[in-house]
C-alpha cells in the first residue's frame, strides 16, 4: 500500500546518515558501511539485499595488527591482550544488574575490572583501553554509558559484514523508488491541534496530512525539544522527558587515501598500543576491490571525535598523520582526505543513539509510541528491536507503517520479513520493561 505518501527531507539528498560520495569514480562511505548481525533471517536488511541480489557482502573477519615505532607487535602479545579483554568483558557482562536502581557508569565497571588485574603494565593498560574505547565505548564516553543496558543494542546473534561497492547507497535508492520526495524542506512546526495535521517549513510553505511519521535523528529532536519548538501542542511531558533522557553518540571518521600502500594489504584493522584516538579499518583486506586499494578509514570514538569539530579538516588530518607516522615512519602524505562531523551537523547532531546511565528501554518504548492517531515516530533511536543500528532503523519504519495500516483497517502483508517480529517487538525487553516500571 503506497497511498498518498510524501517524504520531506531537510538535506539536499536522501539517505541521512547513509552518505556516500564519489571520489574520482571511487565510492567513499562517510556514513553506515557495515551490516550488523548479517546473513541471518532476523535481519531485515539482509533479507532485503539478498532478495534484490545486487549487493556485495564481505565477512568482517578479525585480522589485526598493532604497530609501534614502525614495528608490528608480536602476534602472541596481541593474542594475549585479546584473550584478557575477552575475559574482562565477559566478566563485566555476567555481572550486569537487572534492577534499574542499581545502574552505574560503564567506565566505573571497566576501571574496576582493570584494578583486579593489578599486574598490568602501562602498555597493557593502554592496549586494553584501546579495545574498550573502540569496541564497547565507541559511540559515547564510558561515564555516560549505562552498564545495565550495554547489552541492549543488538539481539541478532550473527557476524558483521561489510557492504561493498556502492554500499547502502543502492539500498536507499531502492527504498525511495516510486516515492514522492521533497528535498531541502526543513520542518519548523508540526501542528496536531486539529485535523488534518499541518506541517510548516522554513521556506514559508505548508503541507497537510492525515498522519505524520517523525523520523528526525534523536539529536535533532532533542535540540528542538530544548528550544521548545517543532510540536503544537507540545509533546506529552513523560514522552519528552524520555526522549531527552536518551543519549546521542558521536563516532566520527577520518578517511585517508594514499597513492602508495605502506601497510600489510591482508590486514583489516590496525592499532597503536598507546593511543585509543582511533582504529584503522582497511576495507581492501575484505573486498580485494581495486577501488578500495589505498584507502584507510580511521574510526574515532568520543571524546576525541568531539574535538574534531573544533578543528579544520587539515588540522584533523595532521593530528592523525602524526600517529600514523609513529606506526609507519615511511608513510607518505595523504593525497585525499574526508572528515565527518556528524555531531555538529544540524540535520543529525550525532552518529547514533545509546542508552545512558539513568535511562532504560522504557524510555525507548515511550519515544516510539504515537501521540494520538496522527503523530508517529520511527528511527534507530525508537527501535526496541536493535536500537543504534541501521537494520533497527529500517525495522522501526516498517513497524510504524504497519501501525498506520492497522489504524486504517488495511490488512497487513503476509509472507514477508517482519510479520513475526512485529508481533514480538516488545518480547526481548519484557522483563526489563517490567523492572523499569516497578
Amino acid at each position: 500500500y503506497m497511498g498518498d505518501v510524501v517524504v520531506v527531507e531537510a538535506r539536499d539528498r536522501i539517505g541521512g546518515r547513509v552518505h556516500n560520495i564519489d571520489s574520482d569514480g571511487v565510492i567513499v562511505k562517510l556514513g553506515a558501511q557495515f551490516c550488523h548481525g548479517c546473513c541471518n533471517e532476523e535481519n531485515p536488511l539482509y533479507s532485503l539485499m539478498t532478495t534484490h541480489g545486487a549487493f556485495a557482502l564481505y565477512p568482517k573477519v578479525l585480522h589485526e595488527q598493532w604497530l609501534e615505532r614502525g614495528r608490528a607487535l608480536p602476534t602472541e602479545w596481541v593474542a594475549g591482550i585479546r584473550d584478557l579483554f575477552q575475559q574482562m568483558t565477559q566478566e563485566m557482562m555476567d555481572g550486569v544488574p537487572r534492577d534499574p536502581l542499581h545502574d552505574k557508569p560503564l567506565s566505573a565497571v571497566w576501571a574496576r575490572a582493570k584494578e583486579t588485574r593489578g599486574d598490568l603494565t602501562p602498555k597493557q593498560h593502554a592496549a586494553l583501553d584501546s579495545l574498550f574505547y573502540s569496541e564497547i565505548a565507541y559511540c559515547a564516553e564510558g561515564h555516560q554509558l549505562s552498564y545495565r543496558d550495554t547489552g541492549a543494542v543488538e539481539i541478532i546473534d550473527a557476524p558483521d559484514y561489510y557492504v561493498g561497492g556502492r554500499g547502502y547507497g543502492d539500498l536507499v535508492e531502492l527504498l525511495a523508488h516510486r516515492l514522492v520526495v521533497h528535498l531541502q524542506r526543513v520542518v519548523t512546526n508540526i501542528d496536531t491541534s486539529a485535523k488534518p495535521v499541518r506541517v510548516e517549513f522554513s521556506n514559508g510553505s505548508t503541507m497537510t496530512a492525515d498522519h505524520v511519521v517523525c523520523t528526525l535523528p534523536l539529536g535533532v529532536l532533542q535540540h528542538s525539544l530544548r528550544a521548545a519548538q517543532l510540536f503544537t501542542p507540545a509533546l506529552p511531558q513523560d514522552k519528552a522527558t524520555s526522549i531527552l533522557r536518551l543519549g546521542m553518540g558521536d563516532e566520527g571518521k577520518v578517511i585517508l587515501y594514499f597513492e602508495r600502500t605502506f601497510w600489510d594489504p591482508s590486514v583489516l584493522y590496525f592499532r597503536h598500543p598507546l593511543h585509543h584516538n582511533f582504529r584503522i579499518c582497511h576495507p581492501f583486506a575484505m573486498t580485494q576491490d581495486p577501488n578500495e586499494q589505498g584507502w584507510l578509514y580511521l574510526m574515532t570514538p568520543p571524546p576525541y571525535s568531539k574535538q574534531l569539530g573544533k578543528l579544520s579538516d587539515q588540522e584533523v588530518v595532521q593530528r592523525h598523520m602524526e600517529i600514523i607516522s609513529e606506526m609507519w615512519p615511511t608513510a607518505p602524505a595523504t593525497t585525499k582526505f574526508y572528515v565527518t562531523d556528524w555531531g555538529t551537523d544540524p540535520f543529525s547532531r550525532g552518529s547514533y543513539s545509546f542508552i545512558p546511565v539513568g535511562a532504560s528501554m522504557l524510555d525507548v518504548k515511550r519515544y516510539a509510541q504515537p501521540v494520538g492517531d496522527q503523530l508517529f515516530f520511527a528511527g534507530e533511536a525508537t527501535s526496541q528491536w536493535d536500537p543504534s543500528v541501521l537494520h533497527g532503523a529500517y525495522a522501526s519504519g516498517l513497524f510504524t507503517a504497519w501501525d498506520i495500516l492497522k489504524l486504517l483497517h488495511i490488512p497487513l502483508p503476509t509472507g514477508v520479513w517482519g510479520v513475526r517480529q512485529y508481533s514480538e517487538r516488545d518480547k526481548p525487553y519484557e522483563e526489563e520493561l517490567r523492572l523499569s516500571r516497578s
